[in-house]
C-alpha cells in the first residue's frame, strides 16, 4: 500500500511538472528577438512585455522602430503619423501594436489594439 502511494506521488509530481513546463512553453513570455519577431509573427504576443522592458518605444524615431521591428508587416495609416504591426492574428479581429508619431517622426504613444 505504501509503495503504491509513493508511486502515485511520483507520477503526480512528474505530471504536474510536465503541465507547468508545457504551459510556460505555449503561453509563457518569450524574450524579444528581432529575428523571431519577423519569422514567428504568431508568437509576437509572447514578446510584448520583453519588448516594452528592453526598449522604450516612446521617444524612439520612426527609423529606429522600423529598424527594430522590420518593415515586412508594417501597416501605415492614411494619416501618416501612425504605424501598426500585427501582434496575433487570433480568431476574429487581430491584435495590433499601434505606434503614434509626432511631426518630427518621434513616437509619443503606443497601444495594443483590437481592430
Amino acid at each position: 500500500m505504501k509503495r503504491n502511494l509513493i508511486l502515485i506521488a511520483i507520477v503526480f509530481v512528474f505530471l504536474a511538472g510536465y503541465v507547468i513546463v508545457s504551459h510556460h512553453h505555449y503561453c509563457g513570455e518569450v524574450r524579444f528577438n528581432r529575428q523571431r519577431w519577423e519569422e514567428r509573427p504568431d508568437e509576437r504576443y509572447k514578446m510584448l512585455n520583453s519588448l516594452r522592458d528592453q526598449y522604450k518605444i516612446v521617444g524612439m524615431s520612426l527609423y529606429e522602430i522600423t529598424n527594430l521591428l522590420g518593415e515586412k508587416d508594417l501597416f501605415a495609416s492614411g494619416q501618416g503619423n501612425i504605424i501598426q504591426y500585427y501582434i496575433s492574428p487570433g480568431i476574429g479581429d487581430p491584435e495590433l501594436l499601434v505606434i503614434y508619431f509626432n511631426q518630427d517622426a518621434i513616437a509619443y504613444k503606443y497601444k495594443i489594439d483590437v481592430s
